[in-house]
């Protein structure tokens, strides 16, 4: 449809049609991270790639070592996370959720499909992906092929002991990632891109 402008010159119009919307189609990971003391732009850079790799949503943990978030970051977090979803032709925008102390978290862990725990030390990734995979009936094969479930990584200097052991208790199974040492950001985006990358075997329609 086209119009006339003010300077006599021709406008264009475009007919909009009915708003659709689309359902996320891929598994749902939510990345809890404790990224709240990290400087220098790096918690930034951490939502950034969480939501080109297809994360449902960032989790900000408050740990005994990270006690804290900037009352800025979750609004500067949202806005990295819409054009991160521009970027990379998402359809959901990864939502940053408030931040969670590690008592919520054990009941988000609870609620979960499957909660997988960065930590050192543990069984590989895979082989802890392969074991859940080969298993029935607990709901953990569904949990990675088809609802996701919680990526947990901690502060640097790591969750302390007893916040391991709570949340091992609520459900979370600890993963290694390497035998190397890594930076919290990233852990978190070697954990989403190798859940990512793996599950579902089949493409999904769009996240």
């Amino acid at each position: 449809m086209e119009g006339s402008g003010r300077d006599g010159g021709v406008a264009a119009v475009a007919a909009v049609g009915e708003v659709r919307r689309v359902p996320f189609a891929g598994p749902k990971w939510d990345v809890a991270v404790a990224c709240g003391s990290l400087k220098g732009g790096r918690a930034d850079w951490l939502v950034e790639k969480c939501s080109e790799l297809g994360a449902s949503s960032l989790v900000p943990l408050l740990t005994e070592r990270s006690g804290s978030v900037g009352g800025s970051s979750e609004g500067r977090w949202e806005r990295v996370a819409a054009a991160a979803m521009k970027q990379s032709l998402r359809n959901h925008r990864l939502v940053v959720h408030p931040a969670l102390t590690t008592t919520q978290l054990c009941e988000m862990v609870r609620r979960a499909p499957v909660a997988l725990l960065c930590a050192a030390g543990a069984p590989p990734l895979r082989e802890v992906m392969s074991m859940a995979e080969s298993r029935t009936g607990d709901g953990v094969e569904a949990g990675y092929s088809e609802g996701g479930g919680v990526l947990i990584v901690g502060p640097e200097g790591d969750f302390t002991p007893e916040e391991v052991e709570t949340l091992v208790a609520a459900g979370a199974r600890p993963v290694g990632l390497g035998p190397l040492r890594l930076r919290v950001e990233t852990a978190a985006v070697a954990i989403i891109s190798c859940v990512s990358m793996t599950h579902p075997r089949t493409q999904p329609p769009g996240c």
